[in-house]
């Protein structure tokens, strides 16, 4: 089964993202992004809703109640009644029981798609107007029989989509639920990070789940001409091909090197269900999507975040919370923000920090944002930048992948790869050479 979708909130209203931004309420998001989707069938259409355990609930209650609201009203479709209008009441008396049974269990919009009023209302009417006399006999049998079809229709597919959600999350695996914020801002690319080791999971399997709101959130970052933007790029594109090309596989199990055995690390993308209306703050909708995951799973998922407000959301609501100290790079650039301004006002400066980043991917995505913005000594940023994605090519990158992880375009990539060295003697004297 693919990425499996979630339960739609009940609040409304247009949403904002925690930097003051509009985000998106759609189901879908930029083309270049291909996640796949799994879809819930009921009578050949797509389940407008998942159904999941309330706060409170578990799988085991819902499906046992969902499952007895099932049973009785396929032992109704079979019998009812004498007449018309006994089918016709035993309908009614049906609703008020599953309406009880399943109160506690799923949010009201659910409840209403399993036991829409609108239909009790419609047989209520019926059996009060044409109650006597052979043609109202007909209708109200036509009628019941028909909403008793769609009731069993409806319920055998929700009670189906539970046991295929519950089976999806079956794993024996932490799992995970990383803010977006962990992606932009963590040093370690999300495939070299050590995620049990520093989360002391021991030699446990990891999988992570990343809600749609944290992809689009991404998409947004990308934008930005920091390295947070690089970083934000590089894991949206970095899980979309791990996703559709490895089935999510990050890192396979390895113990063959003690002091560096680790168990698994996987990850999948949980699209929005159909008729899915986030919530309005998406730091409110990321903790209601991990709320959803630990009902199906029946066991506890972790969240992990640099910010103090979104672990206080998590911890309300019974996650686990793992809280990340932040880089000790940036925490000492926020001690003196009047150095830090002073030192990437000069060109040089930059150019040396440049040089000194270790990954290649980063050392070109970040010569390259500055040789756009036009700063000083351009032919010494091209060299560094051509460099790096030598370095690339050395560790066995193609050049589509070389595109993903610098930003740059595929023909872009083998052009600068192909073009002449730049002079480092020009370099070296402050003089822009050709690209």
């Amino acid at each position: 089964m693919s990425t499996p979708h979630l339960r739609p909130s009940d609040h409304r209203g247009g949403e904002r993202t925690r930097h003051g931004r509009s985000s998106t309420t759609t189901n879908g998001f930029c083309k270049p992004q291909r996640f796949r989707v799994a879809r819930s069938r009921a009578r050949g259409k797509d389940l407008p809703v998942l159904i999941t355990p309330m706060p409170g609930s578990s799988r085991e209650a819902l499906r046992s109640a969902l499952i007895n609201v099932h049973e009785t009203i396929v032992n109704l479709r079979g019998g009812g009644g004498p007449d018309a209008l006994s089918r016709a009441l035993a309908y009614l008396d049906w609703c008020h029981e599953a309406q009880r049974r399943l109160r506690n269990q799923v949010r009201p919009a659910e409840l209403d798609y399993l036991v829409p009023p609108k239909s009790y209302e419609v047989v209520l009417s019926a059996a009060g107007s044409f109650g006597f006399g052979p043609s109202g006999e007909r209708l109200i049998n036509g009628l019941v029989s028909t909403q008793l079809d769609e009731r069993v229709s409806v319920l055998q597919a929700a009670l189906d989509d539970l046991t295929e959600q519950v089976k999806r999350f079956e794993r024996h695996a932490e799992l995970l639920v990383l803010d977006t914020n962990v992606y932009m801002e963590h040093p370690e690319k999300i495939e070299a990070w050590d995620l049990a080791g520093d989360l002391y999971l021991g030699f446990e399997d990891v999988h992570i789940i990343v809600p749609l709101v944290v992809v689009d959130e991404l998409d947004k970052g990308k934008r930005q001409g920091t390295e947070k933007g690089y970083r934000a790029g590089y894991s949206v594109a970095y899980i979309d091909r791990i996703t559709n090309e490895q089935g999510g596989v990050i890192r396979p199990k390895d113990f063959s090197v003690e002091e560096k055995a680790r168990g698994s690390v996987t990850v999948e993308v949980l699209l929005d269900p159909p008729g899915h209306v986030r919530l309005p703050i998406n730091d409110d909708e990321i903790v209601d999507r991990a709320v959803a995951v630990q009902a199906l799973a029946g066991r506890p998922v972790r969240l992990v975040t640099y910010d103090t407000k979104m672990a206080m959301r998590g911890r309300h609501v019974g996650l686990r919370v793992h809280r990340l100290e932040q880089p000790e790079k940036e925490k000492e650039e926020e001690k003196h923000p009047r150095r830090r301004r002073g030192r990437e006002a000069k060109g040089g400066d930059r150019e040396a920090e440049v040089e000194q980043i270790r990954d290649p991917a980063v050392r070109a995505a970040r010569a390259g944002e500055l040789i756009n913005v036009r700063q000083q000594s351009m032919g010494h940023l091209s060299r560094i930048r051509r460099e790096a994605m030598e370095e690339m090519v050395a560790d066995g990158l193609n050049h589509s992948q070389i595109a993903d992880q610098t930003g740059l375009a595929r023909q872009r990539v083998g052009h600068l790869l192909a073009a002449p060295p730049a002079d480092k003697t020009l370099a070296a004297e402050g003089q822009p050479a050709p690209e």
